[in-house]
């Protein structure tokens, strides 16, 4: 008997049934072959072995490049207090490693794609920089001093066309944006932040020049009221011109010497409104202007950290269910089965599977391979173990609890559903059986009926 059972998502799961008690499905394999396992091996090869690498290695691989950048940072600081000559050794050793780290990007993400990436686009035209500084320049001077040797003008082009490269070296510090994450979140919460930043501050500059150009006009073009030549010399200072006054009014802003400011203007203004005037416009220039930014950033900072975590869910996601689809296509193909399997042949597939451990830190799935055997002890059942409830179970591990519920729960459910058509089959079977024995005693009755 043929039946298909309906998973709760609406795919088919096709069942194979004999007409007696049934126990369970038929669809299990013969063990995997070494044969088998060899060829899958083989066509893995030193490109996958190399993918595994770089991706269980990664992160690592970024934070050392991370900390020779740092490096490098200080050392061209030095450079700059001390001279060139004394770090030429660090300098080349710094173009050596950065070299090697693009050519492992290179051969992992290919030509295209390493070219498609911005920040590697970067990090190589960085590295074109120090090449051309560091090594082909220094051999073309050489080469033409020895030939015709070189003028003092075209010495003094070179020199500033290596003193013009030197300064791109401090651009590799800008790296860290890209190898540390925080880093790009804070850089992309500033450059979408700086609209709202740069309007509030032309609101500032707006007011500010209002009261500049009052406070020229009342004090400034008035400097004579005051007696003392030194009071007035400070108010000709402070507002005799519309840019003094602005200038006046940002240092006010910053609550530098706005007390001396205050109490010179009180000499011949009265000091009530001179004082509510001063105490309102720090209070507004400056506490509301930095609580406004501070609530923007703040704001933007936190869209930003909630985007890059959805981001990096949406990422993780994307790997698990390409993960899982190259898991089942694995086991498929060796196991020749993509239903239920033996639990000994799948655990056998999982020990041979080339580069598991970098593919499960990939998704970020938080098992090791003693992890795994045990996982198939708790699914197996009878000895067997259903397929699509290993691969969902293993890409659940790490999300959270309901995740991993939601799975047992739809496999389950499943189950349920096998052993209801199991039941099904039972009593059509047991329904057929009593009416071919219906019949036959009917028949028997006839019989001796006739005969009496």
């Amino acid at each position: 008997v043929s039946a298909d059972v309906t998973a709760p998502d609406g795919s088919a799961l096709p069942v194979a049934l004999d007409d007696s008690a049934v126990e369970g499905t038929n669809m299990c394999s013969e063990p995997v072959s070494g044969a088998m396992k060899r060829e899958s091996r083989r066509r893995s090869g030193i490109e996958k072995n190399w993918q595994s690498w770089f991706l269980s290695q990664g992160t690592m691989l970024d934070l050392a490049v991370g900390f020779v950048v740092m490096c490098n940072a200080v050392v061209i600081g030095l450079e700059t207090d001390y001279g060139a000559e004394r770090f030429v050794l660090l300098e080349n050793t710094f173009v050596v490693i950065f070299l090697i780290e693009a050519l492992i990007r290179i051969n992992w993400m290919t030509l295209s794609g390493y070219l498609a990436d911005r920040w590697c686009v970067f990090d190589g035209f960085l590295l074109s920089m120090g090449v051309l500084d560091l090594w082909i320049l220094p051999l073309i001077t050489g080469a033409e001093q020895k030939k015709v040797g070189l003028s003092h003008l075209q010495a003094l082009r070179l020199l500033r066309l290596l003193r013009v490269l030197r300064l791109f070296r401090v651009l590799r510090f800008l790296r860290s944006f890209s190898l540390f994450n925080i880093f790009g979140i804070l850089a992309k919460t500033l450059g979408t932040a700086m609209q709202v930043v740069l309007s509030l501050v032309m609101l500032v500059g707006m007011l500010d020049y209002v009261l500049a150009v009052f406070l020229t006009q009342v004090a400034g073009h008035q400097s004579s009221m005051w007696e003392d030549e030194e009071d007035e010399l400070k108010i000709q200072a402070w507002f005799g011109n519309i840019g003094a006054s602005m200038r006046t009014l940002a240092q006010v802003m910053t609550k530098d010497n706005w007390s001396d400011i205050m109490e010179t203007l009180s000499k011949k203004f009265p000091i009530f409104p001179v004082f509510l005037g001063f105490v309102g416009y720090i209070v507004f220039a400056s506490y509301t202007l930095t609580c406004l930014i501070t609530a923007v950033l703040s704001s933007q900072l936190m869209q930003q950290t909630l985007e890059s975590k959805d981001q990096r869910s949406q990422r993780i996601d994307e790997l698990r269910v390409r993960f899982g689809m190259d898991l089942h296509n694995q086991i498929a193909q060796a196991l020749g089965a993509n239903g239920v399997v033996q639990a000994s042949d799948l655990r056998q597939v999982m020990q041979t599977f080339d580069g598991l451990s970098a593919r499960l830190q990939e998704c970020d799935i938080k098992i090791r391979r003693e992890g795994i055997s045990h996982l198939i002890d708790q699914l197996s059942m009878n000895g067997l173990v259903s397929v699509d409830y290993f691969v969902e179970k293993m890409m659940s591990m790490s999300t959270a609890a309901k995740a991993s519920e939601i799975v047992d729960v739809k496999h389950l459910s499943i189950y349920g559903q096998l052993q209801l058509m199991q039941l099904q089959v039972r009593v059509h079977s047991t329904e057929r059986k009593i009416r071919r024995e219906m019949d036959r005693l009917q028949k028997r009755v006839g019989e001796l009926l006739v005969r009496l």
